[in-house]
């Protein structure tokens, strides 16, 4: 039997992930967290829906981050896990009703259904009474 400790788990939002990413600037506790599943001693949580914002935005040429960028990033590290939308995310963020925009209420349902804090710095998200942040 194992005496690891097990590693501490996060969600992560899309402008956290963009900007770690392009290493632009974080909030301090964030880049620590990110640098620590980036060698496996935390595991972090990316919603479905980052991912697609991040398609969106790179199509738009509003983040200089590609889709392909991010996946290969995503292939190469076993500390980012991808949660799919489905229904029991859906129904976490049906819960939520202090974040009135649809894309952020699915992304901190990811954080809420797996109880865990939620990488942000979106203050609407960081006011919720449903999800616990850091940045």
């Amino acid at each position: 039997m194992s005496s690891a400790t097990p590693r501490p788990t996060y969600s992560i939002d899309t402008v956290g992930l963009v900007l770690y990413l392009e290493k632009r600037r974080l909030g301090a506790e964030a880049q620590a967290i990110l640098q620590q599943a980036e060698t496996n001693q935390a595991t972090i949580f990316v919603s479905t829906m980052v991912l697609a914002e991040i398609l969106y935005l790179s199509d738009k040429k509003r983040i200089g981050l590609t889709f392909e960028q991010l996946l290969d990033y995503l292939d190469a590290q076993t500390g980012f896990v991808e949660l799919p939308l489905d229904q029991l995310v859906l129904r976490a963020a049906h819960e939520i009703k202090d974040i009135p925009e649809l894309h952020d209420r699915l992304i901190a349902a990811t954080a809420r259904l797996k109880a865990h804090p939620l990488i942000t710095n979106d203050s609407s998200i960081q006011s919720s009474k449903f999800v616990t942040t850091v940045w």
